[in-house]
């Protein structure tokens, strides 16, 4: 299951570059999303020799920090191992799943097939991005083949954004936000109820997303939609090699 879940959301969100090497794809996009910017194990039990070498090497390639996002498909031992390099444990996450059921879309909620300009500029302004976040994600978001990008009215202004991505049958819903302003009024709950019923309209079998376990709200919202917990993740990141250093391809410690 967690096998193909991952899949799903890899093709629902590819990156600008991905080298696979036995038992993991290594992910490189920039931009602020971590899931695209990191090493993932692909199948169960996969060894964390057998990708550190080519993570290394192309992290530094890029001068960004080498990440790993262990799922439980990493071998066990794959954290310590990481923990004893040095890098640091971050963002504890959730994959959370559930079948969407086809209802009405609410009115408010419009669903177009592509990115626009306003739409990114409104999703970066909710997410407090800098411009060079901002255009890295469009640039990212570009190359998807196919996804529902969600916009939410309210009082005549856009103030909610989504995405469905799609891969293997399955919808994968990120960049789901909503404005600082106008949080705690159940806009995030209608937003996210909209493109599960376009998603169910598109045929899609299941809807996935992924959350942090700090965000308590959203998991409270999620579940109240009827997603559940799948499996755990986290991230394990070193830091960017200095621009200036004649050592390329290693690592600080932290």
């Amino acid at each position: 299951m967690i096998e193909a879940v991952e899949r799903s959301a890899r093709l629902a969100l590819p990156a600008l570059t991905e080298v696979e090497v036995p038992g993991w794809v290594i992910r490189v996009s920039g931009g602020p999303t971590k899931r695209v910017n990191s090493a993932n194990p692909t199948v169960a039990g996969a060894r964390l020799a057998d990708v550190r070498v080519a993570a290394e090497r192309l992290y530094a390639e890029h001068d960004l920090p080498v990440r790993y996002r262990l799922t439980p498909l990493a071998e066990p031992d794959a954290d310590s191992l990481l923990a004893d390099a040095g890098l640091a444990r971050i963002d504890e996450s959730w994959t959370m799943t559930m079948r969407p059921v086809p209802a009405p879309i609410d009115p408010a909620v419009t669903i177009a097939a592509a990115v626009g300009s306003t739409w990114m500029e409104g999703l970066a302004g909710a997410l407090g991005w800098s411009a060079d976040q901002r255009n890295g994600h469009a640039a990212l978001l570009a190359h998807v083949e196919r996804m529902g990008v969600a916009t939410l009215v309210d009082g005549g202004e856009p103030v909610g954004w989504g995405i469905a991505g799609f891969g293997d049958g399955r919808a994968c819903l990120y960049d789901i936000a909503v404005a600082a302003d106008h949080r705690g009024q159940g806009l995030g709950q209608r937003l996210v109820s909209a493109i599960l019923a376009w998603a169910a309209a598109e045929g899609a079998g299941e809807a996935l997303l992924q959350v942090l376990d700090a965000n308590e709200p959203a998991r409270r919202l999620y579940r109240g939609l009827g997603f559940v917990d799948a499996y755990p993740y986290h991230y394990r990141v070193g830091v960017a090699p200095s621009r200036s250093s004649p050592a390329r391809g290693r690592w600080q410690r932290r």
